[in-house]
């Protein structure tokens, strides 16, 4: 079998514009492709940028945990000191019976002045955790910033 087929020259014009045209589809197409596959591996790139530099919720939870820690560590610290300086004061300012009632006077004076109350520890915490709720309010901005850009 011959599967030549005599064709004019118009229908010869019209194949090899159908067939230029499929060509340059053809060629778009796997250009497109190429694009997005860059474009794909691009964003693929980012995400996992981003992934490194965000703070997940192990962290905060960690950081919390560090302040919750740093605070204790901190009160303590300061609780043994005042009661290093309590006794202290009591040993050098109360040394005779006659002289009780004044120096209970004095001590319960020095101790208004020098414990830290309930309501001073509260203020320290209350300050240490705004603090903590900055950083981790900066890290967030932070991060949406990079997710922008």
């Amino acid at each position: 079998m011959n599967n030549q087929t005599n064709l004019s020259e118009q229908d010869m014009f019209i194949v090899s514009a159908l067939t230029q045209g499929t060509l340059a589809t053809i060629k778009e197409v796997k250009t497109s492709r190429e694009n997005h596959s860059i474009e794909i591996d691009q964003i693929a790139l980012r995400i996992n940028v981003l992934e490194d530099k965000m703070i997940c919720q192990d962290d905060i939870v960690k950081l919390e945990q560090n302040l919750k820690d740093s605070i204790s560590s901190m009160l303590d610290h300061r609780i043994e000191k005042l009661e290093n300086n309590f006794k202290t004061y009591i040993n050098e300012n109360v040394v005779m019976k006659s002289e009780l009632h004044n120096s209970t006077q004095a001590t319960i004076k020095w101790v208004n002045e020098n414990t830290a109350t309930k309501q001073d520890i509260l203020k320290l915490e209350n300050a240490l955790l705004w603090k903590l709720i900055g950083f981790i309010s900066a890290i967030v901005a932070l991060t949406a910033y990079i997710i922008k850009h």
